[in-house]
């Protein structure tokens, strides 16, 4: 986790998860997260999840 996260005082939730900014993001997309060690999240783009769908 960044620095920046761990100095927030924050409180365990019941529902959610803590995503936190991809620092190694490369310009062109939009707002990428990191949820731990191997899982990136994205935004949605339906021509892109059309794309995969037909895979």
């Amino acid at each position: 986790m960044s620095p920046a996260f761990r100095a927030m005082d924050v409180e365990p939730r019941a529902k959610g998860v803590l995503l936190e900014p991809f620092v190694h993001q490369v310009g062109g997309h939009s707002c990428v997260l990191r949820f731990n060690e191997t899982t990136l999240c994205k935004p949605l783009v339906p021509r892109e999840h059309q794309f995969y769908e037909t895979l």
